[in-house]
């Protein structure tokens, strides 16, 4: 699911779902679980995201978190989902995104909260699936800092 290496002050942290590097609910459990962790442990000084598939650095969300499923449990998903990702934008360490493959959708939003992204091999792809999904995580800072 999501696995880690800590190398003195310096987490790395790498997505392990699947051959493709879906998200779902338990990816999005444990990495909010984690985010809570690093927020806590001052011995972090700063975060790398990235994954140890060199295909995808990640497909975005699991399909299956979708089909067959009633509008509470999507919007529960999307609920956690959507704090997750909020927790990983104002995480207050420096976060580098390392994208060794393509980054599609939720996995395209890591990549842009993060402080940094690096492009291994330069051979990746952002692509959002729809244009409704990128306004929602592209407004998803302005909508967060303008409660503040």
């Amino acid at each position: 699911m999501l696995s880690e290496i800590k190398n003195d002050h310096i987490l790395e942290l790498y997505i392990e779902t699947n051959e493709v590097n879906s998200l779902n609910v338990e990816f999005f459990k444990t990495f909010s679980a984690k985010l809570d962790l690093i927020a806590k442990d001052q011995s972090i000084k700063s975060v790398i995201l990235t994954s140890k598939n060199e295909k995808f650095f990640s497909n975005g969300f699991n399909p299956e978190i979708f089909v067959d499923k009633s509008s509470e449990e999507i919007k529960n998903v999307m609920r956690i989902a959507l704090e997750t990702a909020s927790k990983y934008l104002f995480l207050d360490r420096p976060v580098v995104c390392a994208m060794n493959g393509h980054s599609m959708g939720l996995g395209a939003v890591f990549a842009i909260f993060s402080d940094y992204r690096i492009m291994v091999e330069k051979k990746e792809d952002w692509v959002f699936q729809n244009r409704r999904s990128e306004l929602i995580f592209l407004l998803l800072p302005v909508l967060c800092l303008r409660r503040l």
